[in-house]
């Protein structure tokens, strides 16, 4: 067998470079101010099928691994601490304060991949989301970091968008 590689040297204005992950945005649904929107970090966009393992009666050379459902992985969502009676804070509050077995009140999320024009390069939009977790990072007096707070949120399900 031979593998090529195709080596070119120089910048070729054609190819497609990869996405940058640090330009992106977040908007919520009903929750209209940019400024909430700052997330220094976004992670948890992961979707996985699930299989089960079926042995074969008499086959001991193989195991059938069969797909059971999709599942996701919880968003979390990292920014500075500045400003508790947001927007976003008083969704969070009225969640896990109420929370259930009262009204969990579920909002969209959309995620974009933005380039250098701010233009899309694909968006996540994640459905039925609602906070599940709410952490606010350590105090230390020796040192002089900001303090941040990390929203945790599930969702039902996303759907991908190339733009």
């Amino acid at each position: 067998m031979t593998i090529r590689f195709n080596i070119t040297s120089g910048n070729n204005n054609n190819a497609p470079e990869p996405a940058l992950g640090f330009r992106y945005r977040v908007s919520i649904s009903g929750i209209n101010d940019a400024d909430e929107m700052g997330f220094s970090e976004i992670s948890g966009l992961t979707s996985e099928l699930e299989t089960e393992q079926v042995f074969a009666g008499g086959e001991n050379n193989f195991v059938y691994n069969l797909p059971k459902q999709v599942k996701s992985s919880p968003l979390v969502l990292k920014r500075g601490f500045f400003n508790s009676n947001s927007s976003i804070a008083q969704w969070i509050n009225n969640v896990l304060s109420n929370g259930f077995p009262g009204n969990v009140e579920a909002k969209d999320v959309v995620i974009q991949l933005i380039n250098e024009n701010d233009d899309p390069i694909i968006s996540w939009t994640l459905y039925n989301t609602y906070p599940t977790k709410w952490e606010v990072s350590g105090f230390n007096a020796m040192e002089n970091k900001m303090v941040v707070e990390s929203i945790t949120l599930n969702y039902s399900r996303f759907e991908l968008e190339f733009n």
